[in-house]
């Protein structure tokens, strides 16, 4: 169908020829999609690579449809309805993809009607009923170890501009939480990168926002063992009876 539309419509080839006939990719002017079959399923998703955040493309942000230039937008849409009036013809399903949102918090309740991982089968619930609720485990710590909650507000270093932003913070899955910035704006943050304002923090832009308090435990992780290594080489070298001489750079 979607051949018949105008989509360059071929395997993927960025996959293992093992797994290649599975998976498949299209494109049709500024609009692209990848989809995947699944012994009970599928899958497509749509993205755009006009305007997209991450350096490695659109198809790897958060937020795809909202980041799509109008008339791309106008473009998903008519597809999107194409394949699910196309499904429903061949068989009964649930179209959960009418759920239109305006706000950011309309938005964080979709995601919630629309994933398998919470109660929530419908929009008409109060998100502020979730405040307080929390995540057990390390994906319900902020950067300096504190416990997250629904509800929270919360600061965090935006990797793509460098900025400090604040927001309302509400857990997604895995180590994501997603920030409310304002009242259309939302962004999907790991739970390492969320704080709360200290003294010590720095509120203007960093040229390089991997310059983050958590990301610098993290390096510092890495030189230790790193040293460790090469402490144990070096102990090695001199029981063999070789002179070493180490260079600090």
């Amino acid at each position: 169908m979607l051949k018949d539309e105008g989509f360059d419509v071929h395997h993927d080839e960025s996959v293992s020829k093992i797994i290649r006939r599975n998976h498949i990719e299209g494109i049709r002017r500024d609009l692209k999609f990848k989809a995947q079959r699944f012994p009970a399923g599928f899958e497509i998703v749509f993205y755009q690579d006009v305007v997209h955040e991450n350096p490695h493309g659109g198809f790897y942000d958060f937020d795809k449809r909202r980041k799509m230039p109008y008339l791309i937008g106008l473009q998903y849409e008519k597809y999107m309805n194409l394949i699910v009036k196309k499904i429903k013809s061949l068989v009964e399903v649930e179209d959960k993809s009418s759920i239109k949102t305006k706000t950011a918090e309309e938005w964080v309740k979709a995601r919630y009607v629309e994933s398998c991982h919470y109660p929530q089968t419908d929009m008409n619930f109060d998100l502020h009923a979730l405040d307080g609720q929390g995540h057990e485990g390390r994906y319900g710590l902020d950067r300096d170890g504190k416990e997250i909650h629904n509800g929270d507000i919360k600061y965090f270093r935006y990797w793509y501009d460098g900025r400090v932003y604040r927001g309302r913070v509400y857990y997604d899955l895995n180590m994501n939480w997603i920030v409310i910035l304002n009242k259309k704006d939302t962004r999907v943050i790991s739970c390492w990168e969320l704080f709360d304002l200290a003294p010590e923090d720095n509120l203007h832009r960093v040229k390089d926002p991997t310059r983050s308090k958590g990301y610098k435990k993290y390096i510092a992780h890495l030189e230790k063992l790193e040293s460790e290594k090469t402490k144990d080489l070096v102990i090695e070298l001199k029981r063999r009876g070789y002179a070493v001489k180490i260079e600090r750079k």
